[in-house]
């Protein structure tokens, strides 16, 4: 329901300017993730990569769920490179593990055929083989 997004991003808004009032980095990296979420939902991906930006170009954008969900966002918008960079950073430094999630997820789809996307699946069958 399109009212229920718009209370949803009119919420998240005075969240993220309250935030940004006190100088919460994780505050405001959490309601940008939170309001990009809801862009995403809204097939607004351009708005949704615009608030990705902001997010982790500050020092607070060291949350792997963050990570994820730009990179699906950043695949949704055809930011091809962007989106494989951010999966590797999540592979490499998180130990992104979860094989059937990664694989099954719409959102990366457009991502499949890629030698790269061949090479991330690598890393995360490797980081799933060192948790078990």
């Amino acid at each position: 329901n399109s009212g229920e997004y718009q209370l949803a991003v009119e919420s998240l808004l005075k969240a993220l300017k309250l935030k940004e009032e006190m100088g919460d980095k994780k505050g405001i990296a959490n309601a940008c993730n939170n309001l990009s979420v809801v862009f995403k939902e809204q097939k607004n991906y351009k708005q949704s990569a615009l608030l990705f930006d902001k997010v982790l170009s500050s020092s607070s954008s060291e949350d792997p769920d963050i990570l994820y969900n730009a990179s699906c966002v950043y695949s949704l918008n055809g930011e091809i490179k962007v989106a494989i960079n951010y999966l590797n950073i999540l592979a490499d430094k998180y130990f992104y593990s979860d094989q059937d999630h990664i694989s099954a997820d719409a959102d990366l789809e457009n991502l499949h055929q890629l030698e790269e996307w061949k090479s991330l699946l690598e890393k995360v069958i490797k980081n799933s083989d060192r948790t078990t």
